[in-house]
């Protein structure tokens, strides 16, 4: 069984994110390790998404080494993304006339999830590729809140038993 989180990226580093929350966050996923026996621990995050952040490890690795689980960075990183030909958020709103993803308007906003759900559906498929070796063993995979349900739907297509567990969208 896989079961994926849908967060609000913040919660991978706990900056920005409410200390309260954060702490239920960690406990939410820790509990899931326990009950659920996990052996697997994958997040959409790279090394590269890391050290942009100012880290070098987020919560779900040092998650992974306290409880002793294989831990997986799914998420290729630019270099990767552009070998795959997977092209880039801010490339994909510069093709719209928009120059900037930090702080598009709501309309703007959507219509750069509408015209990069493409890319996004060829970065869930790599996702796919790089746990797919371990998709025997009970799993928690951690995405952005807006990949939960078609990764759920892509596992599932795949004949991957899986269910979206409680969303941390808000910080």
């Amino acid at each position: 069984m896989i079961f994926i989180i849908g967060i609000d990226h913040r919660y991978q580093t706990g900056r920005g994110v409410n200390p309260s929350k954060f702490a239920d966050f960690k406990k939410a996923i820790a509990d899931l390790l326990t009950k659920e026996k996990a052996w697997v621990l994958a997040e959409e995050f790279s090394l590269e998404a890391a050290a942009k952040c100012g880290i070098t490890k987020s919560v779900s690795q040092e998650l992974a080494e306290n409880y002793r689980v294989r831990y997986i960075l799914a998420d290729p990183d630019s270099g990767e993304r552009k070998a795959l030909g997977i092209r880039s958020r801010q490339e994909t709103a510069e093709s719209l006339g928009i120059y900037s993803i930090y702080a598009p308007s709501q309309d703007e906003e959507e219509k750069i999830n509408a015209y990069h759900r493409d890319a996004d559906e060829e970065r869930e498929k790599e996702w796919l590729r790089r746990i797919e070796p371990y998709l025997g063993q009970p799993m928690i995979f951690i995405c952005g809140f807006s990949h939960a349900e078609p990764l759920s739907q892509l596992l599932k297509t795949h004949g991957h038993e899986c269910q979206i567990n409680k969303l941390y969208a808000k910080v």
